[in-house]
């Protein structure tokens, strides 16, 4: 289960790990108890409930032989699917324990009753024992300190660089659930639902999976997923509203997303393999432009893709430093082009300081150089 353990508070400082596990455990269990999910997945419903099957209802006066007929065959079912739901839960009853610590363990051997719990299977008291220990760290801070700081988590939860979208899903997730554990409300309000969800109490409904939706749009990494967010956030300005519903359809659109490749830059780095930087000089003009083509390019925010534009503040190519996926770099100021810059004859005053190089001929950055360059008249 990639890892993931129930463990005590003073063992983990990850606040999300029972979440994280729980998830883990409803794949495992969804992939090998096929035959008997929709019974077991009220473990993991909220509130916790016993998985049992649903037994046919009894027949009335004026059935018919075939109404009979048909409910003997449902009765066999039911039989059937009853004696694979007890075997399946004395295997998730192992499996749920073994996923839990040795001093977890051991914390839920000291609690009374285990021990017949513990003959019996009882897999919804396990579950429960292991979320209130888990969880009762929570009980000696301040509520209203717990509740913020896990709303502030929450908020800020963003998609690193290396974690794919299904990870990213099950991390956004666990802190909603420790908002929700901390007495918190992280659902917008319904007026922000969009009005085909129906009447006010269906968007009510709705405002809790719309909310985590857009949390996770909002937080996808910039570097791969740029594009895809600038193209929701574009095609609902010209009014057509492609942003999902709910995190399950979120994470697919993420998940099933390709990632433009540019294959001019490709072939162009393939060519040169080995250069650390490329240079081409205007004589004519007399600047020169240091291009690094040892980088694939990165869309910007925006999710526009310039190939042969290098951004000063993270120094990869694709986007101009305004629309930078990473924070701005310390001790840099960011100049937006405010007058015309034209070379000038030799005679003429330039306005441009002779020391200064362009680095960007959109967005302007001067740096001071090194070693001055000399004006020809000195």
């Amino acid at each position: 289960m990639g890892g993931h353990v129930f463990e005590l508070p003073e063992e983990s400082n990850d606040r999300t790990q029972y979440s994280k596990t729980i998830d883990k455990l409803k794949e495992h269990i969804k992939t090998t108890y096929k035959e008997t999910y929709m019974e077991i997945a009220s473990l993991f419903s909220n509130p916790m409930t016993q998985p049992t099957v649903k037994r046919p209802a009894p027949l009335g006066e004026d059935a018919t032989e075939d109404d009979k007929v048909i409910r003997n065959e449902k009765l066999k079912i039911y039989t059937k699917k009853t004696d694979a739901l007890e075997q399946n839960m004395i295997a998730v009853h192992t499996i749920i324990w073994g996923q839990a610590s040795p001093t977890m363990q051991t914390k839920i051997k000291s609690i009374k009753n285990y021990e017949t719990k513990a003959d019996n299977y009882d897999c919804l008291w396990l579950l429960q024992q292991i979320k209130a220990i888990t969880m009762s760290f929570e009980s000696k801070k301040n509520p209203m300190m717990s509740e913020l700081e896990a709303k502030e988590q929450f908020y800020a939860c963003k998609q690193d660089h290396n974690e794919s979208p299904e990870d990213y899903m099950h991390k956004l997730k666990a802190w909603a659930d420790v908002v929700k554990h901390c007495g918190g409300e992280i659902a917008g309000k319904w007026e922000n639902v969009p009005e085909e969800f129906g009447t006010q109490e269906d968007r009510e409904d709705a405002a809790l999976e719309y909310t985590l939706a857009m949390a996770y749009i909002k937080g996808i990494d910039r570097t791969r997923y740029g594009v895809l967010a600038a193209e929701l956030k574009n095609e609902y300005a010209k009014g057509k509203n492609d942003y999902p519903t709910d995190i399950a359809t979120a994470f697919a659109l993420v998940n099933l997303y390709e990632t433009p490749k540019n294959e001019q830059l490709q072939q162009h780095n393939g060519s040169h393999k080995g250069n650390q930087q490329h240079e081409a000089t205007k004589a004519e003009e007399g600047y020169t432009f240091v291009q690094n083509t040892t980088k694939p390019p990165i869309a910007g925010t925006d999710g526009r893709l310039f190939e042969k534009t290098l951004c000063y503040n993270c120094q990869s190519y694709g986007h101009y430093a305004g629309n930078c996926n990473e924070p701005n770099a310390k001790g840099t100021t960011l100049v937006y082009h405010g007058v015309v810059m034209a070379q000038t004859d030799e005679k003429i005053c330039s306005p441009i300081n002779k020391e200064w190089i362009l680095l960007d001929t959109n967005r302007v950055h001067f740096q001071q150089c090194a070693v001055p360059h000399k004006h020809p008249r000195e």
